[in-house]
């Protein structure tokens, strides 16, 4: 995974204070999904995780 796409798809995010409940969206396309790609990483000692769908899973590249 290109970890410095990834870092940059959550730094576009527009995080509001009050927690969010609704479905799962596609970090990247904002498609709504019932399944997603789960994936974490590691950015200076904190992980995150990002909800991707099939087709933008594709864009970041595959695990080394």
């Amino acid at each position: 995974m290109d970890k410095k796409l990834l870092l940059e798809t959550v730094q576009s995010w527009h995080i509001k204070l009050k927690p969010e409940y609704r479905g799962f969206r596609c970090a990247r396309c904002q498609r709504y999904m019932r399944k997603a790609w789960h994936v974490w990483f590691d950015y200076k000692g904190r992980k995150c995780e990002i909800h991707l769908c099939r087709e933008c899973y594709k864009k970041y590249g595959k695990e080394d």
